[in-house]
C-alpha cells in the first residue's frame, strides 16, 4: 500500500509539473505572438513618419496633425529639440485583419540631435568617397566642427581613410562664389595639403584650419575652425579609403550661431495594447536615427568654377 501511495504521489506531481509547464509556455507564446505584432507596428510607424516627414523641422512637423495611412497623429509643443506623438487608436485592420480583435496604441517620441555620439546616439556610417554636407544657409555662422572616425586601421601609424573638406561660400563684395578646400591624409604617416605641416593647418584661401589630434585610447579626431569667411553656404566632408568600404564616424558636433546645427532625428516608439483587461501585454520600444544632412552624388565635388577658358589637353 505504501508503494502504491508513494507511486501515485510521485504521478501527480509529474502532472502538476506538466500542467504548469504547459500554462507557462502558452502564455509565453501568447506574450511572444503580441510582441512580434507590436513590434511590426512601430517598426511600421517609424517607417511611415520618415517617408512622411523626411527632414522638415520640428515645427512643421507640429502643425501636421493629420492622418498617414489613415492613423491619426496627435502632435504636442517642441520642449528641447523633440516633439511627442500618440496615435490613440491603432485597429487591427492595420496590422492583422483576420486574427485578434485587439486594439494597439503607440506613443513616438522625435528628437533632434546637435551631436553624435558613439555612446549615446550611435554612429554614422559613411560610404567610400560619399560626400557629407551640411546646409549653413539658414544659420549662416559655425565656429567649430569636429568628427572623429573609426575605420579599423592599424593606428597611430597608418591610417586607411584621408579627408576632403571642402568649404563653399558667398564673395558678395565681388559678387562670385568661391570653394577653400584641403585634403587631410596621414595615410604615409605626413599630411598633405597646401599648407603642409604638423599641428594646425590652415585652408589654402585661409577660411578654415583644421587641427588632428590622436590621443591615446581614442579614435582619431579632426577639428575645424572657421576664420570667418563670409556668406557661409556649406561645409562638406568626404573620407577617401585605400581600402575598406566605409568609415563609422564615431562622434560628429557643430558648434556657432543661436542654435546648434541639427545633425541628425532620432524616432522612438512604444507600442502596447489599448484593450483594457491586457495590463500583463507586452510592450516594443524601437528607436531608429537618421541623418538629416544632404549625401550628394560625389560627381559634384569635381564641378570646376571658372571665368576663364578651359583647356584639356
Amino acid at each position: 500500500m505504501v508503494i502504491v501511495l508513494l507511486f501515485l504521489a510521485v504521478l501527480t506531481i509529474i502532472a502538476v509539473g506538466v500542467t504548469l509547464n504547459t500554462s507557462r509556455d502558452t502564455k509565453e507564446q501568447v506574450a511572444d505572438k503580441q510582441y512580434q505584432q507590436y513590434y511590426s507596428v512601430g517598426e511600421r510607424i517609424i517607417v511611415d513618419l520618415i517617408n512622411y516627414i523626411g527632414k522638415e523641422s520640428l515645427a512643421i512637423i507640429a502643425e501636421k496633425n493629420s492622418d498617414i495611412n489613415s492613423l491619426n497623429y496627435n502632435c504636442a509643443g517642441i520642449i528641447d529639440n523633440s516633439i511627442n506623438c500618440s496615435i490613440d487608436t491603432i485597429p487591427n485592420t492595420f496590422f492583422n485583419e483576420s486574427g485578434t480583435l485587439e486594439e494597439l496604441k503607440s506613443a513616438i517620441k522625435i528628437e533632434d540631435l546637435t551631436e553624435i555620439d558613439a555612446e549615446t546616439t550611435g554612429t554614422l556610417t559613411a560610404k567610400k568617397d560619399q560626400d557629407l554636407l551640411f546646409d549653413f544657409n539658414e544659420t549662416g555662422i559655425w565656429d567649430n566642427f569636429s568628427f572623429s572616425w573609426n575605420d579599423g586601421s592599424t593606428r597611430p601609424v597608418v591610417y586607411n581613410t584621408a579627408w576632403n573638406i571642402s568649404y563653399d561660400y558667398y564673395d558678395s563684395a565681388n559678387n562670385i562664389y568661391k570653394t577653400d578646400k584641403l585634403v587631410w591624409d596621414n595615410s604615409g604617416g605626413n599630411i598633405y595639403s597646401k599648407a603642409s605641416g604638423p599641428g594646425i593647418i590652415s585652408s589654402p584661401l585661409g577660411c578654415f584650419a583644421i587641427e588632428f589630434q590622436h590621443p591615446s585610447g581614442s579614435d582619431p579626431k579632426i577639428s575645424i575652425t572657421n576664420n570667418e569667411c563670409a556668406g557661409a553656404l556649406f561645409l562638406r566632408i568626404k573620407p577617401v579609403m585605400k581600402t575598406s568600404e566605409q568609415v563609422e564616424i564615431t562622434s560628429l558636433k557643430i558648434s556657432g550661431g543661436s542654435d546648434g546645427v541639427v545633425l541628425a532625428r532620432r524616432i522612438i516608439t512604444t507600442t502596447t495594447s489599448s484593450n483594457s483587461g491586457t495590463t500583463d501585454s507586452p510592450s516594443a520600444v524601437l528607436e531608429t536615427i537618421y541623418f538629416l544632412g544632404k549625401t550628394p552624388l560625389s560627381l559634384f565635388d569635381y564641378v570646376l568654377r571658372t571665368e576663364d577658358s578651359v583647356i584639356k589637353e
